[in-house]
């Protein structure tokens, strides 16, 4: 199945671009015409390097996507509205590219009749495996409606978090930039006529402030030549963290940093809880749950005990007794959910453990965005400071010298 990028027009005159995964041309060109849209240009994708890594990267859903994507296949399940003709007025509705790819997708898949589960399979790089599972499951059972609720509300409950998050760093976000540019003033403008005056001082100039107007006149001389390589280190160190094994890699830089690795584990547990419970709450078993948790979450460790304890519920050991063993799980945690699926609780539980590490995620990012402000102004206090001693020193020295050359003068004349 290859990828096909269409451009049509709407019967009300509206224009609509989008791609289409299908079998051949005609088999887009027979969807277009019966979404009654007149084509006027299909062509198959190619994908050249490094212009994939580019759309990998930035064709996925963002979370706002999902939300809307969610939130109203919700309200075309409540409203009693036909599947297909409420995929039909979203697609129409939203303006995002990679959103509106999938929902154009979502419609061929449902005129030939699949299941909505296969269309969301087939898009990996939107949707994870217990997500997809989600909907395979909510699907068989007839409770997608209930399904797409939930999901929604977790997505939005990730936002807020995620949100708060951004919006407390773009105040030290700002500092650093300002600092920055700064820097870059200094170096060009300001640095060489300083570097012009201490070359005229008599008398040794320290050290530290040879280094830094060494330093500043060769960054202002190639100001440009660094600008270009900052900005070509960003979107390479942006393209290779679009792909798997660059996402695994800043994990496992993230996993070893000592207050970011908590963090990614608390959001990791509350992942856990409350896909395990959605997912055990629509029928799935614990073995099957516990798999597709495993190729989800993202902190390494937590991903592997999963793994082995899905491995050992097979062999005919006890959840709780299986989880009590992995020493990556709090004590805490560990056992209250072995103590629930002994008592049969285990669902309700999860909920409780959901809600309380979210919460908890969010205050341990609250307070370590509240750490970081003046840990930056502290950072750029410093900066400063070396650069008002590394140009005032030299400067001190020769007024010194010349006043202390004057005084020696008047007490020779004296005499």
């Amino acid at each position: 199945m290859d990828s096909y990028k269409f451009s049509a027009v709407s019967q009300e005159g509206k224009s609509q671009k989008g791609s289409v995964l299908a079998q051949s041309e005609d088999e887009v060109l027979s969807y277009l015409l019966m979404l009654r849209w007149t084509p006027i240009k299909i062509a198959k994708t190619r994908r050249l390097f490094p212009f994939y890594l580019i759309n990998d990267f930035f064709g996925r859903l963002s979370i706002k996507d999902k939300i809307f994507l969610v939130r109203n296949l919700f309200v075309v399940f409540k409203s009693g509205m036909n599947f297909k003709d409420g995929v039909t007025i979203l697609m129409q509705d939203t303006n995002s590219h990679a959103l509106k790819n999938f929902l154009v997708y979502l419609n061929l898949h449902l005129e030939k009749g699949a299941s909505i589960y296969e269309a969301f399979a087939l898009f990996p790089n939107y949707f994870s495996p217990m997500e997809i599972e989600i909907v395979r499951v909510g699907e068989y059972s007839g409770n997608l409606a209930k399904v797409f609720e939930k999901w929604a509300s977790d997505l939005e409950r990730s936002k807020i978090a995620r949100s708060e998050i951004t919006s407390a760093l773009i105040y030290p976000a700002i500092i650093l930039v300002g600092a920055f540019g700064v820097v870059l003033l200094m170096a060009t403008f300001v640095l060489p006529k300083i570097a012009l005056l201490v070359s005229q001082f008599q008398g040794n100039v320290p050290l530290a402030s040879k280094i830094f107007i060494t330093v500043g006149l060769f960054i202002g001389k190639h100001v440009r030549v660094i600008i270009s390589i900052v900005i070509f280190t960003l979107l390479s160190l942006t393209a290779f963290f679009s792909t798997r094994v660059g996402r695994r890699t800043a994990i496992n830089i993230v996993v070893r940093t000592p207050i970011l690795k908590k963090m990614i584990l608390l959001f990791d547990l509350r992942t856990f809880s409350f896909f395990l419970a959605s997912l055990l709450n629509s029928g799935v078993s614990l073995s099957t749950a516990l798999d597709l948790l495993s190729n989800s979450l993202t902190h390494p460790a937590l991903k592997k005990a999963t793994f082995e304890i899905r491995q050992e519920i097979s062999q005919g050991v006890d959840f709780g007794d299986a989880m009590l063993k992995k020493t990556i799980f709090p004590k805490s945690f560990a056992g209250i959910i072995a103590i629930a699926s002994k008592t049969g609780n285990l669902v309700e539980i999860l909920e409780i453990l959901d809600q309380y590490y979210d919460d908890e995620s969010k205050t341990m990012a609250k307070n370590l965005t509240n750490l970081v402000e003046p840990a930056l102004l502290i950072f750029v206090g410093l900066i400063v400071a070396l650069v008002a001693l590394s140009v005032i020193v030299p400067i001190y020295q020769q007024v010194a010298n010349q006043l202390g050359g004057s005084s020696s003068g008047n007490s020779a004349g004296a005499f």
